[in-house]
């Protein structure tokens, strides 16, 4: 995996427990199509909003364009 996305400028602000989130789910998802990612990504979402964590839309698409970088 190319572990320079973690350096992304659009990361900066993000709380750490998102980055770390963020690098299971780029770690878990790399490979995978499209077709399959978006439904995992949208319950993990879910899942996750039982912990009182949440993406926001651009969070999303920052999730979509690394997997996608990285795959």
């Amino acid at each position: 995996m190319k572990e320079n996305w973690y350096n992304n400028p659009k990361l900066v602000n993000l709380e750490p427990r998102k980055k770390e989130l963020i690098k299971l789910l780029v770690t878990e998802f790399q490979g995978k199509d499209m077709s399959t990612i978006l439904p995992n990504l949208m319950a993990v979402s879910k899942s996750l909003s039982n912990e009182n964590i949440s993406f926001t839309n651009e969070e999303i698409a920052l999730i979509l364009e690394v997997i996608r970088s990285t795959s």
